[in-house]
């Protein structure tokens, strides 16, 4: 990694650099990464998923303990409770318009092989129990495909809350059952997604529990966010800690740290950032607005104390969630471009947006301007602004023109948000309020045209024939096949 220390000095570290550790989890307490080159291993040639399902979390831990036990050397191995697999379906059929499942809606382990031999030994071992049917096969491999789609349930939402935690592998199953307990006051569902961590000879389980949440109802934002502390409270209980610290996470730091290695990291910080240049309020302590009422209620002596009483009045505080919980939606209906103007498609759609950036890496505009205004994130972060009376400047408001509406960030979304219309909503404001982005537009072909060949080899795209002296005009509106239409 190339490192910006506090001071302004520029240091070179590799693997093998007693420091480069203290900058990973400490929330830029340390330096700041301007360049990291990271080793990687080849692709493997070969991919094999199996799926197996239980009818309680214990057996699917039994199962994944007798997998470690014995010796058997899956790439990868994922728990994932019934509630996520029911969440699965409901995102499958309302992205396809189909009725039917997809996986199974019972607990389920998901193991992935990079070799033949080592699934078919692996198989072998099962005592005739190896042949899975081709539904199952299906399962697995959707599971297998999907798994960089993390966020995709904010689809749903409109918002997405969630904790991570490291369990300890005796521990997990006792974990979950504990969670769920503890969800049911607040009438909250959560989805339980258990990735097991191999560490030599010992496993670790990162236990990701997420559930949807709209964050403009303030009263039932607030005790949701209880209820992710109350959570992690209990992963510390039993031994486990944060997966990662910010700023929510800061009462549980000794979980995660020593003592001894919390004093090493603060002399440290003394040594190479004595001013508290970098991040000063974060990670040792806190300090914000509103006086520091909100950080002191964060210090670990006033923290703890209070999740304890929480705990105690959850039965209360559940009447609550109840009271102030909003409506539930099995599907989101999607606004309309005509609605209020189009605000509400906006809206919820930046809502929904999960700012993950896939939309960046495959947008062709993008890579001819390197400019991330023209990106699907940063317009509807735009439209966010113009909708709050945020002023623009008139260059960025004709940024966004220079898009293609390819829709190639609608087909990597893992949201599956309606971008291209968006779009046209958000070309049609700023039309109206900065006037004709002719110019930028022209200037934006003229690029196109001489990296029409990089194009069509990176994305695919065949570029139409233009005449420079052609009237340039709007893009027109994209008649959208209906759910479950054929392609």
């Amino acid at each position: 990694v190339r490192v910006a220390r506090p001071d302004g000095s520029i240091e070179k570290l590799d693997c093998q650099s007693d420091s480069i550790q203290e900058l990973f989890g400490t929330e830029g307490q340390f330096g700041i990464l301007t360049e990291i080159t990271l080793r990687v291993r080849s692709k493997p040639e070969y991919s094999g998923t199996c799926l197996f399902t239980f009818d309680s979390p214990d057996r699917a831990m039994e199962f994944i303990e007798r997998l470690h036990n014995g010796g058997q050397q899956p790439s990868h191995i994922v728990f994932f409770d019934r509630s996520y697999m029911i969440q699965e379906n409901r995102l499958f059929q309302e992205q396809t318009g189909r009725k039917e499942s997809v996986v199974p809606e019972q607990d389920a382990v998901l193991l992935h092989f990079e070799t033949p031999e080592t699934e078919k030994k692996f198989l072998s071992s099962l005592d005739g129990k190896e042949n899975q049917s081709p539904e199952i096969r299906i399962a697995a491999r959707y599971l297998w495909a999907d798994r960089y789609f993390p966020l995709k349930a904010q689809r749903i939402g409109p918002g997405l809350l969630g904790s991570e935690v490291v369990i300890p592998q005796t521990k997990a199953a006792h974990y979950i059952a504990k969670v769920r307990k503890l969800a049911r006051p607040f009438n909250i569902q959560p989805a339980i997604e258990v990735i097991v961590c191999r560490h030599d000879n010992s496993c670790s389980y990162l236990v990701i529990v997420a559930f949807s949440c709209d964050y403009a109802k303030f009263i039932h934002y607030l005790l949701s966010l209880l209820f992710i502390q109350l959570s992690v409270r209990l992963a510390v209980r039993q031994g486990g800690h944060p997966y990662g610290i910010g700023i929510w996470n800061t009462p549980f730091v000794q979980s995660k740290y020593s003592r001894i290695d919390l004093d090493r990291l603060r002399k440290r910080k003394r040594e190479i950032d004595p001013y508290e240049t970098l991040n000063p309020n974060k990670f040792f302590k806190i300090k914000g607005r509103f006086h520091n009422i909100p950080a002191r209620f964060m210090h670990p002596l006033i923290f703890q104390p209070i999740m304890a009483s929480a705990r105690f009045f959850t039965p209360v505080l559940g009447l609550f969630a109840r009271l102030f919980e909003p409506a539930r939606q099995s599907r989101w209906d999607v606004p309309g471009q005509e609605d209020n103007q189009g605000k509400n498609l906006l809206h919820q759609s930046a809502q929904r947006c999960t700012s993950c950036g896939s939309c960046i890496s495959v947008c062709p505009a993008y890579h001819i301007t390197r400019d991330e205004l023209v990106a699907g994130r940063t317009k509807l972060r735009m439209a966010e602004a113009m909708m709050n009376g945020i002023g623009l400047e008139s260059i960025e408001a004709h940024a966004p023109f220079q898009c293609l509406h390819c829709g190639l960030c609608e087909e990597v979304c893992q949201t599956h948000l309606p971008l291209r219309d968006c779009y046209l909503v958000l070309e049609s404001w700023l039309e109206n309020r900065f006037g004709s982005p002719a110019q930028t537009v022209q200037q934006f072909i003229e690029k196109l045209d001489s990296n029409r060949d990089c194009v069509k080899e990176v994305f695919g795209l065949d570029l139409p024939d233009w005449d420079p002296g052609e009237k340039l005009s709007r893009v027109p509106v994209i008649k959208r096949p209906s759910a479950g239409d054929e392609a």
